[in-house]
């Protein structure tokens, strides 16, 4: 249902739709529907384990990375800048949510 929405949407948008990114899902993933490129921004931060999240992507920290074409066409891709920590929440970093016990 989520996904005719999307397309029923990306029709009646009124310009050709180059590509749809988002974010906030702390995983990186990238694939295409209807031949428009769509990407979801990784985090920054720290990926969230399993027990909270489960694998839809890629759990990676990184940069949603953009490359456009002259002929209109977007190719999103990921890039891990030097330094970036791989960091996940509760192992690496403390819950912020978790309860104070």
């Amino acid at each position: 249902a989520d996904r005719a929405r999307l397309r029923s949407v990306l029709a009646g948008a009124g310009a050709p739709v180059r590509a749809v990114v988002s974010g906030h899902v702390h995983q990186y993933r990238r694939h295409e529907l209807d031949g428009v490129p769509q990407a979801w921004a990784p985090t920054t931060w720290a990926v969230l384990p399993g027990s909270i999240q489960p694998v839809i992507g890629e759990k990676t920290c990184g940069v949603l990375t953009l490359a456009l074409g002259e002929d209109g066409s977007v190719a999103p891709g990921l890039r891990r800048p030097p330094g970036l920590s791989q960091l996940m929440l509760g192992r690496d970093v403390a819950d912020p949510y978790a309860e104070a016990g």
